[in-house]
């Protein structure tokens, strides 16, 4: 973007000689920072993607035609340099050609499904559909039978797989891949044709009008079947659209002149509530236990959490307080202090705020979070402080402002104790603490959430109509590399499951191996995580 205005400067110097027939195009994806005056003088058009399985597939067979996929007309329909081979063009060809418009419209309608479906929106695209179209038509006129490992690792690693950068994600996206392209789905033209989703099955036959017909007979609206994912999603994803309108509300509800200009009564009404409520969440008594030596670094790293927690309570209390002495006339208004204001009055979390700790989006939330952990970590320092408390009771990872370098502090105790480095330990977990076989630092965590999931007999299983459920208590340990697997030998299928910070997933924390019940893949494609918190 910071070349945009050079380029904004050079159009306009040059306007009166350019050629009456001269047109600059520009692509870009919505953008803040995007000078507005070019945005002005332009003339825009927007390109989106067809909402629904149904209307992306119709789109993609427009795209490629009769002759193309027929074979009839050009190899590719990117360059019509090539002639398709005389006679008919084989039959696995074309279901080749459905698999990927399929592929291709459910890896992009996904994400209507954020952040479940995918962790963030990737930007799919027709290039990504025409280079997978080049692919499976050389792959399928090559001689002798058809490869599949080469048709998975050129669409993970090469296609579609380069723009996922999280690895569940990417788990997602093969999982896809090796199920629709594989011999079990490429059906042998009898009547029972395999399914590509629960209630949905390959066509019979691969031609133009024949997939015309099968794209045309779907439902308009996709239910979240047909992406593996549970029906109590829906539920989720109206609650994140409403809580998307409730912001936007939120910001109508200040205009920018209130929220620029001081107004002194109506800092007294609109923050007022809010510096009462951390009043009433703060505790007067900020003393941090100090440890002793020989300290666990476990125990450390608790001490050291608590004291940020102080540290960053006292900073927004002394906010808290210059607000209040602003908003009731006994102090003078600073640019910080009008900052801060500002923020709070339109709901939002003040930056200065925010760089110190990433919390919950909204300032109510923010405030009341910072209260609860600062408590929570209060018990926390006094057990590390006595010794050999910490690790006896289970614990909430949510109460935590870091909880990803406790579980370094922890693997770090575990290696010594072993006499092994870090590198030479594993993470081991389960239900069950007895199937861990005798790891000598254990820690039981408490307060986890499953999602699209829940956890019965000690094994994933379906969670009906519920989003969120508790997970019972879980134990882990790291052991040695050569310490044997929780569930070796058991007759269930074992899965890697994601552990997020929060239900928005954008901060992963660490992969837990647990039992399953049924295929795994399900699991993957249902978007099945632990949570430390369902804020």
């Amino acid at each position: 973007m910071a070349w945009l205005p050079t380029l904004e400067k050079a159009v306009a110097s040059l306007a009166a000689a350019m050629h009456p027939d001269f047109r600059l195009w520009l692509t870009t994806e919505p953008h803040p920072l995007f000078p507005p005056i070019l945005l002005q003088n332009s003339l825009k058009i927007t390109f989106e993607s067809p909402p629904g399985i149904k209307k992306n597939l119709q789109r993609t067979l427009g795209t490629w035609g009769r002759d193309f996929i027929d074979g009839t007309g050009a190899a590719s329909p990117a360059k019509g340099e090539e002639k398709a081979d005389s006679g008919a063009v084989p039959r696995r060809r074309g279901q080749l050609l459905f698999l990927l418009a399929w592929f291709h419209a459910v890896v992009q309608e996904r994400r209507t499904y954020l952040p479940q479906g995918w962790s963030k929106a990737y930007e799919f695209s027709v290039g990504d559909l025409r280079a997978g179209t080049m692919v499976l038509d050389t792959v399928s006129r090559a001689e002798g039978g058809l490869d599949l490992n080469l048709i998975h690792g050129l669409m993970e690693d090469a296609i579609y797989g380069g723009r996922v950068d999280n690895p569940s994600d990417l788990r997602v996206l093969r999982t896809y891949i090796t199920r629709l392209f594989s011999h079990a789905t490429l059906g042998n033209g009898s009547r029972n044709q395999p399914e590509l989703t629960r209630g949905v099955r390959l066509p019979a036959a691969c031609s133009f009008d024949e997939l015309s017909r099968w794209a045309a007979a779907l439902p308009d609206d996709d239910a979240p079947s047909i992406f593996g994912l549970p029906d109590a999603i829906q539920r989720a994803l109206q609650r994140s659209l409403s809580a998307g309108v409730a912001a936007g509300l939120r910001s109508l509800s200040v205009s920018s002149e209130g929220s620029s200009k001081f107004d002194r009564e109506k800092w007294r009404s609109g923050i007022g509530p809010l510096l009462d409520l951390w009043q009433s969440l703060s505790e007067a008594d900020d003393h941090a236990p100090k440890g002793g030596a020989g300290m666990t670094p476990t125990d450390q790293f608790v001490l050291f959490e608590n004291d940020s927690a102080v540290e960053l309570c006292r900073f927004v209390s002394g906010q808290v307080a210059a607000l209040r002495k602003v908003a009731f006339g006994s102090a003078l208004l600073t640019p910080s202090i009008h900052a801060v204001g500002s923020a709070l009055l339109r709901g939002e979390v003040p930056p200065s705020w925010e760089k110190r700790w990433g919390g919950p989006e909204t300032a109510v939330a923010w405030l009341t979070t910072l209260a609860r952990k600062k408590k929570a970590l209060a018990g926390w320092a006094a057990a590390a402080a006595s010794g050999g408390r910490l690790l006896s009771s289970p614990l909430h990872l949510s109460d935590l402002f870091n909880p990803g370098t406790f579980l370094n502090a922890l693997r770090q105790q575990s290696a010594r104790r072993l006499g092994v480095p870090l590198e030479g330990t594993k993470l081991i977990s389960a239900f069950d603490a007895s199937k861990l076989g005798g790891a000598q630092l254990q820690v039981t965590l408490d307060g986890l959430l499953v999602e699209n999931a829940c956890v019965e007999r000690d094994e994933l299983a379906d969670a009906g109509t519920a989003e969120l459920s508790r997970s019972p208590t879980l134990t882990l340990a790291y052991v040695g590399l050569d310490h044997p697997e929780p569930y070796r030998g058991h007759k269930g299928e074992t899965l890697t499951v994601p552990v997020y910070h929060s239900a928005s997933r954008e901060k992963h924390l660490v992969d837990l191996r647990v039992l399953v019940g049924g295929e795994p893949a399900t699991w993957i494609l249902a978007g099945a995580a632990f949570l430390l918190s369902a804020d």
